[in-house]
């Protein structure tokens, strides 16, 4: 029996800028992934040899989580817009390491263009929710994109992506001489 947290309304897997960032606008999955995967590792290292052969391992410590996200799915046909401007194109700019924002519909896209960018020589900072879970705060690492249907006059209307996160817990600005 339900507790009454439990809805069956969709909602929408989402990049959402984490809290105090000062660049980045909210990216929203047009449509939810099917699965995604986490992983984590340890980081060792191998120091030589014990009497018998055997390799000695020492533990530096856990890596960041990453979660892969396949088959992001975006879809224009119905409406005949271009799949690039209204969707690809903003996901791409969360790789953007200069203030200006990265935008979720055309019109902020375009505003975001049109801004003088900032640097600040490293990516947006988001957190990967989906309804109540919030899942992790990461910056995108990368992100393969398909273009899957055009219209007959070249428009792309569907794409499918691969985007990969890595886990964040501070935040430091490489310095460029």
């Amino acid at each position: 029996m339900p507790d009454g947290s439990y809805t069956r309304q969709l909602v929408k897997a989402k990049l959402i800028p984490a809290p105090g960032e000062s660049h980045g606008t909210t990216i929203e999955f047009q449509f939810n992934p099917k699965e995604f995967s986490i992983s984590r590792s340890i980081e060792t290292a191998q120091n030589g040899r014990d009497r018998d052969l055997h390799p000695k391992i020492s533990f530096k410590g856990p890596n960041m989580i990453t979660i892969n996200i396949n088959d992001v799915t975006f879809d224009t046909y119905e409406s005949g817009g271009n799949v690039r401007d209204l969707y690809v194109n903003p996901l791409l700019r969360t790789m953007d390491c200069s203030k200006g924002g990265t935008g979720g519909a055309v019109n902020s896209f375009r505003l975001a263009l049109a801004r003088t960018p900032t640097k600040i020589n490293r990516p947006p900072i988001f957190i990967f929710i989906w309804g109540q879970n919030r899942y992790l705060r990461c910056f995108v690492k990368q992100i393969d994109v398909t273009y899957k249907l055009f219209l007959p006059n070249g428009t792309p209307v569907r794409a499918t992506a691969k985007i990969t996160l890595n886990q964040v817990r501070t935040v430091t600005a490489v310095k460029k001489n």
